[in-house]
């Protein structure tokens, strides 16, 4: 059903998802919908307890390391200061900021997604599918 990948990705029926808890502060192991890249809904976990153990298992340490990891929906701004790149962003949880070092690039997970690591070590998802001109245009000298 379900395999983690080496690279920290998941796949579901050979595809890979990501998973997106509907409420995430009042359920967590609870409602979860299993994503392809572009969002589309695969399946629907009513609980992690419908999932035999080693499943369990494995889907809760990525949904603590999920929640840990922020979806970037735009960048507002984008610059260098003295040996750190600033980010200002816009995310499901408001406008943020975040910081990383001049010589740290974002890792290309897939075809449409960015992994950016703060200086804190906080992660930022980005999928560039999604992403409007302009934030693309912010990030695009940062992409491979």
């Amino acid at each position: 059903m379900f395999k983690a990948l080496k690279n920290g990705e998941l796949t579901y029926k050979d595809q890979i998802v990501t998973l997106h808890q509907c409420f995430p502060e009042l359920k967590e192991e609870e409602f979860i919908s299993i994503r392809d890249g572009d969002g589309n809904e695969l399946n629907f976990l009513k609980s992690l307890d419908d999932l035999e153990t080693s499943q369990r298992s494995m889907l809760r340490n990525l949904l603590k390391k999920n929640l840990q990891r922020i979806e970037v929906e735009s960048f507002v701004e984008v610059k260098e200061e003295v040996e750190l790149r600033y980010f200002k962003i816009v995310s499901k949880r408001g406008h943020q900021v975040f910081y990383t070092r001049l010589d740290d690039w974002p890792k290309r997970l897939d075809e449409n997604h960015y992994l950016f690591k703060d200086i804190h070590e906080d992660e930022y998802l980005v999928n560039i599918h999604f992403l409007d001109k302009k934030s693309f245009k912010l990030i695009s000298g940062l992409l491979e």
